[in-house]
């Protein structure tokens, strides 16, 4: 009995041992090397907001966009915006509010007209370049190459956004990666103007456009709230990171911006009943963050205006769009997205200074829900890691997105991103719990609002909803 008992008393000891240098290790570690100083970011950089498309040309009209947090436009065509007068106009009114003016080409014409139609308009600092609509085909992309030369010829302060497509192989029927109908997609192929893969379109506009003409941004268009049967099923669009991954990973390799868009409206697209749901302000918030958690410097918001209901749902349909057409610009008024975009550009410039401060590194996708709706969208994801050497736990009862960055003295910064999906889980709260390889405390930024917290065990922890985020510096 004797021995038994010296045994189990050795045992217990043991046990105490090892239970004290578990509990203890993480006080215990040693700072491999990062700075222990709280950094600080100059004010002096401004994440783009643009809106899709302008309103009636009013003073007023462009003072709630300048209100609404809008720091460029893409002019419309509509409102007879593109006679010399309105140009005019418009230009002026953004000059004085400090909105950036872009005005539209078309992808069917090459830029011959450009130094003739544009160069008049120089004068006003408004006057900040050109968009032109997504090109499919090889000779769209062509088009696109001259029209930036041209512009570029005409002032090299001018940008050109050049939006490129989505991977839209999960629409409709899902032959190939933009064609619902195999005939079409394989008669498209056969005539030498198309493109096999999504990949492929890419590389091709990055090796005619951006490679060449440092002038271009890289912008890209994929929605993600996906809905059928008139909204009753929702999911997401599971190629969205896939098109933000290509889209951050060309932009690094031609040293470039990359801005990339939102959906502000419901509208159709594609087959099978397919189309985009209205979005609420935590989806203008979710998908705006998710798109920062990618290293976006530009947010461009599809639509501003809507004019005369084009493919868009009505009101009546689907909830509020951002303006509504009576055919009489008189009857336009701020709706509810209005304010819920508000809301969120003014929560993103509280911090934005901070964010474009980092470079983008890559993103980690934590799925621990396997919800149908998010684990495809992370399947497809583009830029994934593995893991990020500061983290050493990620615990969450949500899915979670985290875009990982490093500013120029090589302190670490990551962009969270409670990836539940809204429109199933609109108040579920996502417990999240980071813990670091070493960090006594942290600046975080939530709601855009500043924070030094002092972490206790290296590890932050807090509570998200639906469409929330946190970007979070360690330090050690």
């Amino acid at each position: 009995m004797r021995k038994i008992a010296l045994i189990l008393s050795i045992v217990l000891l043991l046990g105490c041992f090892a239970g004290c240098e578990q509990g203890t290790s993480k006080k215990n570690k040693v700072n491999p090397g990062y700075s222990t100083e709280v950094p600080t970011y100059a004010d002096d950089k401004q994440l783009e907001i643009m809106a899709f498309w302008s309103p009636p040309i009013k003073e007023e009209h462009y003072t709630w966009m300048k209100e609404c947090g809008i720091t460029a436009v893409l002019v419309d065509n509509k409102f007879d915006a593109q006679s010399g007068s309105n140009r005019r106009k418009i230009l002026q009114m953004c000059t004085e509010l400090e909105i950036d003016v872009f005005f539209p080409l078309n992808r069917d014409q090459t830029g011959a007209s450009i130094k003739k139609e544009y160069a008049r308009w120089l004068e006003y600092p408004a006057f900040a370049g050109f968009y032109c609509d997504e090109p499919i085909t090889k000779g769209h992309i062509d088009n696109i190459a001259d029209q930036a030369k041209e512009a570029y010829a005409l002032s090299p302060d001018l940008r050109m956004i050049s939006n490129m497509l989505g991977d839209y192989s999960d629409r409709g029927e899902g032959y190939g990666w933009i064609y619902s109908d195999p005939a079409e997609y394989q008669a498209a192929l056969a005539d030498g103007q198309f493109f096999e893969n999504y990949e492929a379109y890419v590389k091709y506009m990055q090796d005619t456009v951006l490679e060449p003409y440092d002038n271009v941004v890289v912008s890209a268009t994929n929605y993600p709230l996906a809905a059928w049967n008139r909204g009753y099923e929702t999911t997401l669009v599971k190629t969205w990171l896939k098109t933000l991954g290509l889209s951050q990973q060309t932009a690094q390799t031609v040293d470039r911006d990359m801005w990339q868009f939102i959906a502000t409206t419901a509208y159709h697209s594609g087959g099978g009943g397919f189309y985009h749901r209205q979005p609420t302000e935590a989806d203008i918030r979710w998908m705006s963050y998710a798109a920062l958690a990618y290293g976006a410097k530009g947010i461009e918001e599809f639509v501003y205006t809507t004019v005369g209901q084009g493919v868009e749902f009505t009101a009546e349909d689907h909830g509020p769009i951002w303006w509504i057409d009576q055919n009489d610009p008189s009857s336009y008024y701020r709706t509810e997205v209005w304010y819920d975009a508000q809301t969120v550009h003014q929560e993103l410039f509280k911090f934005d200074h901070v964010l474009l401060s980092f470079d983008w590194k890559g993103v980690l996708c934590h799925n621990v829900t396997n919800d149908s709706s998010v684990t495809p969208v992370f399947e497809n994801a583009v830029g994934k890691l593995e893991n990020h050497k500061r983290i050493e736990k990620i615990d969450s009862t949500g899915d979670l997105l985290i875009g990982c960055f490093q500013d120029e003295n090589q302190y670490d910064g990551f962009m969270v991103v409670n990836f539940t999906e809204t429109a199933r889980n609109s108040r579920l709260q996502n417990q999240v719990s980071l813990t670091f390889d070493y960090a006594t405390k942290a600046l975080v930024y939530v709601k855009g609002e500043q924070q030094l917290v002092e972490l206790t065990n290296h590890t932050y922890t807090c509570t998200l909803l639906p469409g929330e985020a946190f970007f979070i510096i360690p330090i050690a």
